[in-house]
């Protein structure tokens, strides 16, 4: 499908967690995904099927809608209280290796300065200038 993006993370489990040991390859779960031209509401049902199949994932999958704008869903394979594609309204998210709704410190704390960036920004921001800010971010290691 044109306009697809498809986006993996790792979910990090504990040392206590039992990991598969002949668990299927989590990466091979986007390119599936892009190769495969399928919907979010036709792919994700299906790898929520198999979700188990694999070690701690999330993956995103963000598609072009009618107006030419991107609609997420996503699902969580770990830590999470019912394994299921969740699709999500228009607005600022910021992601890391934990579900959503049981965000590390660095993805709330990395949110807060996405936001006041985003808010700093003018219509005479420079693409270059764009992308020096983004880079900057994701390069950030406060603690």
């Amino acid at each position: 499908m044109v306009g697809s993006v498809g986006i993996l993370l790792s979910i990090t489990q504990s040392p206590s967690a039992k990991k598969l040991q002949h668990g299927r390859s989590r990466g091979g779960i986007a390119k599936e995904f892009l190769e495969s031209g399928r919907s979010c509401e036709d792919f994700f049902p299906e790898l929520s099927s198999k979700a188990d199949l694999f070690n701690g994932f999330q993956f995103l999958g963000l598609q072009r809608n009618k107006e030419n704008l991107y609609e997420m869903t996503s699902l969580t394979n770990m830590l999470v209280d019912k394994v299921e594609p969740r699709k999500w309204p228009a607005g600022t998210y910021v992601w890391g290796n934990s579900p959503p709704d049981k965000p590390f410190r660095k993805v709330v704390e990395g949110r807060k300065i996405f936001e006041k960036y985003i808010a700093s920004l003018t219509p005479d921001t420079s693409v270059n200038d764009l992308i020096t800010g983004l880079m900057k971010i994701a390069a950030d290691e406060t603690e």
